[in-house]
């Protein structure tokens, strides 16, 4: 359903989000990234988030609301923007802009989501 990936150097959080989430996964989600913050270094200007959504489909009601609710909890952790992957789908880029209305963008591919990243 989701894998956390931490780039030290580059104070960066990489998460792979999948398939239709019900509420113990997003939990599980929470506690899973909280975590990988925790082994960021601590660095004054914060981390950096980049989701690769592409197999994440369009999530139900309640599942968003806690992403929203969650993506507020890390920008008070030190946020500073978050880079997505997202398909073809416009619900799915709506779903996102709902999801991570502080500093986000979407991309097509991972190289461009990281050179965006890249730009401070």
């Amino acid at each position: 359903m989701f894998k956390i990936i931490v780039e030290q150097q580059d104070a960066l959080v990489s998460i792979i989000l999948e398939g239709f989430w019900d509420e113990a996964t997003m939990t599980a989600f929470e506690v899973a990234e909280r975590e990988a913050v925790r082994q960021l270094p601590h660095h004054a200007d914060g981390f950096d988030q980049l989701i690769d959504g592409r197999d994440y489909p369009v999530q139900a009601p309640a599942i968003i609301a806690r992403h929203s609710a969650w993506a507020e909890q890390l920008v008070a952790m030190g946020l500073r923007r978050t880079a997505m992957i997202m398909g073809d789908s416009g619900l799915a880029r709506m779903q996102a802009n709902r999801i991570s209305p502080h500093n986000h963008r979407s991309f097509a591919s991972e190289a461009e989501a990281r050179a965006w990243l890249r730009e401070r």
